[in-house]
């Protein structure tokens, strides 16, 4: 079977959720084409190599987040958002014409479907309680879930990873799956010898405004400090200081290492980054929202509010005395499986097309 896997380049979370998917179905002998760009296809590319061929599409624009403005700075350049769609939209086309395939799998590629029956869409996002944004949103989801006869869900049914915004309270749709978590990284034996380690993560210019700030921070704390800056860009490691050392990215084997050895985790809200402690079990860590992504505020105020994770704002940052509150009282999150079981359901769905 031939497959098409479109994957988005917004950060690295949608790439690295991915990476079982893709390893799954290669692992059957599918034949697997990736469509992505940007930093999620070099990792991708350094992930598979010659087990795959690649085809680099840049997908739906994005407007750089500076301010916690980012759905008006979204509404203020829709313009420049749909002609990104439309671009793309011809380039995948072309793509999809010339390999014939027999199946299209998008995870929140838009623009990247064939034929009802044989594309999917990977997406968490279902469903949203945010107030007068609730209506319009919903509908925008409907609108660009419709080209896909099938919609897989990287989250539990009920009392899942994101809550109600994994549900299908809103959405009309026939064929929705939920498969359960998603993540590269596993469970290893490993000394906890690090005690503080810090994954960043997600779209510039916040990613590099958040760790300049917490390198700063850094110098305070005592104790054995891992910085991986999630930039594959960058080829760079460094001792800032005795106690911390700085990686300006991880592959995946060195992220599922330090993850493992850590004692508590510093990172961004993300629904893949907090999908990847959950897979670990990690119960201690501070969660720290992009500025003006509505999805990871939401998840940030879930954790705190369920005693999951402890969280904070960027521009409130503390380190000190965060890491004090985020010790007390939380419990982390118990998933009924993990991703080894979420693949195979994953696969389940696959052949039956």
């Amino acid at each position: 079977m031939k497959i098409l896997f479109g994957v988005l380049d917004w950060g690295l979370g949608h790439a690295t959720r991915d990476i079982p998917l893709i390893e799954g179905l290669l692992s059957k002998g599918y034949s697997v084409d990736i469509v992505s760009t940007g930093r999620a296809l070099k990792i991708l590319k350094e992930k598979f190599g010659g087990r795959c061929n690649y085809y680099d599409v840049p997908s739906l624009y994005v407007p750089q987040i500076y301010s916690s403005y980012f759905l008006l700075s979204c509404a203020m350049n829709l313009h420049k958002m749909a002609a990104s769609i439309l671009k793309a939209r011809k380039g995948v086309n072309k793509i999809i014409k010339k390999g014939k395939y027999d199946l299209v799998v998008s995870d929140n590629r838009f623009e990247l479907y064939d034929k009802k029956e044989n594309s999917f869409m990977i997406i968490h996002t279902l469903n949203f309680e945010n107030n007068i944004l609730k209506y319009p949103i919903t509908k925008v989801m409907e609108f660009v879930t419709k080209p896909y006869g099938t919609l897989i869900v990287p989250d539990f049914p009920k009392k899942g990873i994101a809550d109600v915004m994994s549900q299908n309270k809103n959405i009309h749709h026939k064929n929705i799956y939920h498969i359960g978590v998603l993540s590269q990284i596993r469970k290893k034996r490993y000394k906890k010898d690090i005690d503080y380690f810090i994954s960043l993560s997600g779209p510039e210019p916040q990613r590099t405004i958040l760790e300049n700030k917490l390198i700063k921070q850094c110098l305070k704390l005592k104790g054995n400090i891992v910085i991986a800056g999630a930039n594959p860009d960058v080829n760079e490691t460094k001792n800032l200081s005795k106690n911390i050392k700085f990686y300006s990215f991880l592959n995946t084997q060195y992220q599922e290492e330090m993850m493992n050895r850590a004692k508590f985790i510093i990172t961004r809200s993300g629904f893949t980054t907090t999908a990847n402690m959950i897979e670990l079990g990690k119960k201690k860590a501070l969660l720290i929202p992009c500025p003006g992504q509505p999805e990871q505020e939401y998840l940030a105020d879930l954790y705190e509010r369920k005693k999951y994770f402890h969280h904070v704002h960027q521009e409130e940052v503390d380190l000190e005395k965060d890491i004090k509150v985020a010790m007390k009282g939380f419990k982390g999150f118990r998933p009924p499986w993990r991703t080894k079981k979420s693949v195979k359901k994953f696969l389940k769905i696959i052949k039956k097309k």
